[in-house]
């Protein structure tokens, strides 16, 4: 198991909370949830390893494990189980992090295709009329609404706030955007960051802004196609 209890009662709790927005998450899906999941219903290729939960979906399902970002560095070997998960067909392996902190208010729910459509619009619009900043930062935000949209889509929990680079990560997993692509908008990641911190004489390539919406309407069509 990942998780290991000790007297720290707010950790424990932490946790239940975690698990029970897990399951009732999977319940509106009609999705089988385990915590902690029998051997039985544990697949083979996991070996030895037992996850804090798991879900199982028609395709496959998602193995959990629930962790202190403390503990996660510390836990070499969660990446190797990741790798050989991500190996089988319609399975997925997840991270969620408990802490002894109050939990955070729920987000907004994930954008709709239409959403997400009308954004990426108003990103080319900035664009369009000399407004690169601008257009870069709506389509950072765009992004993430695809990838928490995408997070919806498969399962992965409560479609939470991400950084850009978990943004990015998502939907890599997911098979929204290729490895090439993803270097490129780990890179414009960084010029996103120094804008939002006060950056404004950064310097922006309209290429790179180009690039990106391209990226939003691609993965927006993919959307639409698995709708």
């Amino acid at each position: 198991m990942t998780v290991q209890f000790s007297s720290d009662d707010d950790l424990a709790r932490q946790t239940r909370r975690l698990l029970e927005s897990l399951k009732t998450d999977a319940d509106r899906r009609g999705w089988t949830f385990h915590a902690p999941p029998p051997k039985a219903a544990i697949p083979d290729f996991a070996e030895d390893y037992e996850p804090d939960a798991l879900i199982i979906t028609p395709d496959g399902g998602v193995m959990i494990a629930i962790t202190t970002r403390s503990s996660l560095a510390r836990n070499t070997r969660l990446a190797e189980i990741a790798q050989r998960v991500s190996e089988q067909p319609g399975w997925s392996f997840r991270i969620f992090y408990a802490n002894t902190s109050d939990p955070p208010e729920p987000s907004a729910p994930p954008s709709t295709v239409e959403e997400i459509a009308s954004g990426i619009t108003e990103v080319r619009a900035l664009d369009e009329t000399g407004h690169e900043r601008a257009a870069l930062l709506l389509g950072w935000a765009t992004l993430e609404a695809i990838a928490r949209l995408v997070m919806d889509r498969h399962g992965m929990g409560p479609a939470r706030p991400l950084s850009p680079i978990q943004a990015v990560q998502v939907l890599v997993q997911e098979g929204y955007l290729d490895d090439e692509d993803a270097r490129r908008l780990r890179s414009l990641a960084r010029v996103r960051n120094e804008i939002v911190h006060g950056g404004l004489g950064t310097a922006i390539s309209r290429r790179d802004v180009t690039g990106l919406i391209e990226d939003l309407e691609a993965m927006a069509g993919a959307l639409r196609q698995a709708a």
